[in-house]
């Protein structure tokens, strides 16, 4: 994948236009570039919590052994990771002493709108 050199985004009427690196070239209407944008930054959070999944589990892990009932990720890989830290980790352990107190852990939290 080639780097973006070069990124002009602009509007003309009801029209956006994005244009990187002078050979790709985007015409969306204001409402697909609304969704267009929405779906670009929720793809770019996964993206980002699958770079910093060792400090979302090494989190979770201090949540679970501290006791709370939610953790910071849905992954499901990040979860069992994140049990096995807070079992395991020998400085964990040292740090707060007498097991992992969470019973269940639910993932993350989120709020729902109706």
């Amino acid at each position: 994948m080639k780097p973006i050199r070069k990124l002009n985004i602009r509007a003309e009427g009801n029209k956006v236009f994005v244009n990187i690196n002078d050979d790709t070239f985007l015409e969306l209407e204001w409402q697909k570039a609304d969704e267009f944008a929405a779906a670009l930054r929720a793809t770019a959070r996964v993206a980002e919590s699958h770079q910093k999944a060792a400090r979302i589990i090494a989190d979770s892990a201090l949540l679970m052994r501290g006791g709370a009932p939610f953790s910071l990720s849905n992954d499901p890989r990040v979860l069992d990771a994140a049990r096995n830290e807070a079992a395991w980790n020998r400085d964990l352990r040292r740090q707060l002493p007498g097991g992992v107190k969470s019973d269940e852990v639910l993932g993350l939290p989120t709020i729902i709108r109706h």
